[in-house]
């Protein structure tokens, strides 16, 4: 059982990081659905480990740890949806996030969301969360090389998506 203290610091936690772990995991799995799902098993997964939580580290690092470890879960999920349907999640998703996220770059959010998922991946992680190559390469499960070219091919199909 926790202290109200406790439950009052969890709270402060999840007002502070919900938003961004949601926006995070919704640009990681292309799926609004899928994001808000992984948001709350994060929060699920915080609230049981919180008594155990070391304040020699950040909350906020805490529990991005616990939503990253919560993505590879899913990622290792046998697979939900056949090849065409992920295809065509990952065609509209961009559509979905810019529709649903005021003030965000619609243009670029549509052409991240139209990446192939394993690329769209390394590059939120990479850029928009700013996680170190090798980092990301370690929570994919791939090699910094895998990861690298991901992103040069990332960038190079974002370019062209954004030409004017």
């Amino acid at each position: 059982m926790q202290s109200d203290a406790s439950r009052e610091r969890f709270e402060a936690l999840y007002r502070d990081q919900a938003g961004r772990l949601l926006l995070m995991l919704m640009r990681l799995t292309g799926s609004r659905e899928d994001g808000e799902d992984l948001t709350q098993e994060t929060f699920i997964r915080g609230w049981r480990a919180w008594s155990s939580f070391r304040s020699s580290s950040q909350p906020s690092t805490w529990i991005h740890t616990i939503a990253m470890r919560a993505f590879a879960d899913w990622c290792r999920a046998p697979a939900r949806r056949t090849l065409d349907d992920a295809q065509e999640a990952d065609a509209a998703f961009g559509e979905t996030i810019a529709a649903i996220l005021p003030g965000t770059d619609r243009d670029l959010e549509e052409a991240i969301g139209r990446l192939p998922s394993q690329m769209r991946h390394a590059v939120v992680l990479h850029y928009l969360e700013g996680m170190p190559v090798d980092c990301v390469a370690k929570q994919l499960g791939k090699s910094s090389g895998t990861i690298k070219a991901q992103l040069f091919t990332a960038r190079s199909r974002l370019r062209e998506a954004l030409k004017p």
